[in-house]
């Protein structure tokens, strides 16, 4: 289960908060900037937070992905999917340094534009989770609604 529109509310409200507080003490510019500080740290946590709840969804559509095309009668449809090697708890999952990236390329078409959009947020998500804190551009009611379309989006594949 996707968690999205939850995570959005929950910033939201805290956010909000934040920017109360921050309004305490007009004409105060440490303070204000103290609140500042917190809102941001705030949405890359949120951010983060969305982004993990995507990856366990892609994780869940390309594991079923497999499977169902390790389990193909025709054994020229499976013997590609063989390749990747075996996949659940009893076997080992797909390896490499790039491995959500490659499991999203067996999603949807790669360079493609969701492709590319969820590799840009990728990038996003290991900077923040590397320990930069990034300083804007961090709209998590427009992430949240982004990943929902762009997770829909990766449910189609046949």
């Amino acid at each position: 289960m996707i968690h999205f529109r939850a995570i959005w509310n929950a910033h939201a409200v805290t956010d909000g908060h934040f920017r109360e507080f921050a309004d305490e003490e007009p004409g105060d510019a440490e303070w204000a900037n103290t609140w500042a500080n917190l809102r941001q740290f705030n949405a890359n946590a949120y951010f983060v937070l969305l982004w993990s709840q995507a990856e366990v969804e892609i994780n869940q559509l390309c594991d079923e992905l497999i499977q169902r095309k390790r389990n193909d009668s025709d054994w020229d449809s499976q013997r590609a999917w063989d390749l990747i090697g075996e996949h659940g708890p009893t076997g080992r999952k797909l390896r490499g340094p790039r491995d959500l990236m490659d499991r999203i390329a067996l999603l949807c078409k790669k360079g493609g534009r969701v492709y590319n959009r969820l590799s840009e947020l990728y990038r996003l998500r290991s900077r923040i989770a590397h320990g930069e804190i990034l300083q804007s551009g961090l709209d998590t009611a427009e992430i949240a609604a982004e990943l929902e379309a762009l997770i829909k989006e990766l449910k189609a594949t046949p």
